[in-house]
Order: C-alpha cells, then structure tokens, then sequence
C-alpha cells in the first residue's frame, strides 16, 4: 500500500502535466482550465484588463503546449507557467516598445437608469478597475491575484517568487495607493 501511494502525486496537476507530455491534449485543456486564471492575471497585470491580456495569456498557453517537453519535474508546472507568462508579456512589451495600456473601457458592465444615465455603482466600478490598471505592475499584481484570484499570501509569494512579507508589502502599498487615487471612495 505505501508503495502505491508513493506513486501518487500530492498535486493532482502533476497527473495531467505527465498526461498531457504523453500527448493527452484533454489533460492539457484541464491544465488550461485549472492555470488560466493566474496567466490572465499576470498578463493584466501587466497590460490591464482587455483584449491584450487576453491575447497573452492564449499567446502563454500556445508556448507552454509547445514546449511542454521540456518541462522536467512535473510538480513545477506552476512556477513553469508562471515563468512563461511572464516572459510572454516581456518578450510583448520589448516588441511593441511601449507601457502598459489603460483598461478598455467597453469591457466593464454598464447599467444605466431610465433616463439613460450610468448607475453610480457601474461608474464606482469602472473608476477603480481603471485605478488597479495604473497601479505600477508589481502593485497591480498582487491586487489582481489577492482580490480577483483569491490567491493567499503563500501562493503569491510562490508564483511571485517573493516571500509572504514581501506580498503584504506590496499589497498594503497597493490598497493605499488605490485609497489615494480613488479620493477614499471604493
């Protein structure tokens, strides 16, 4: 019984990732399912909310199905795919030679009244997603995985390669930047 549990890997990702080497493209998909969240995250991070991210993180998973081979030790997809968005957003970045985009505002839900004028609460909404999205990228990343990931201070830390200190760090300047920026409000 030891035996066959040691065989077993504690992340049930490592059993898609050996899956998926063995060319199980289902098992890939529920990697993509399973990662797409952080990618998009880190590619927002760095471009915002809209399209480009969106592109990115496509652009991430395209790599890392490509070269998916390479990856030696299973149990570090996560740090792996992490790695790739990073320098997919990098390599975009030195291509482009340019800064990171403002959100796109077509993306945010509005709700107007009868008298067709935006409800307060879209425009609260829109004002701090735009606010997120001009925080500098290391305080945009952390925003976006604590508050739209709901990642702990470990898993950041983790994927950040930065310590749990570090995360509450830039996460404490985040929110008082945002305060600053917002007037209070939000």
């Amino acid at each position: 019984m030891a035996e066959l549990l040691s065989t077993v890997p504690a992340d049930p990702s490592v059993a898609f990732v050996r899956a998926a080497q063995g060319g199980d493209r289902g098992a890939f998909e529920q990697l993509v399912a399973s990662h797409v969240g952080i990618v998009r995250a880190i590619c927002a991070g760095k471009f915002g909310l809209g399209r480009e991210a969106d592109d990115l993180a496509q652009e991430t998973f395209l790599s890392a199905y490509r070269s998916l081979g390479s990856l030696r030790d299973a149990d570090r997809f996560d740090a792996w795919i992490v790695g790739i968005a990073i320098n997919t957003c990098r390599g975009h970045l030195t291509r482009a030679r340019r800064g990171p985009a403002i959100v796109d505002p077509g993306i945010l839900p509005q709700r107007a009244s009868a008298d067709g004028a935006v409800a307060p609460e879209a425009e609260r909404h829109e004002r701090t997603r735009a606010a997120v999205d001009r925080l500098p990228e290391i305080y945009r990343e952390v925003v976006l995985l604590f508050y739209f990931e709901r990642r702990s201070y470990e898993e950041m830390g983790r994927l950040l390669g930065i310590g749990k200190a570090a995360v509450n760090a830039r996460l404490t300047k985040a929110r008082r930047l945002l305060r600053e920026r917002l007037g209070g409000a939000g």
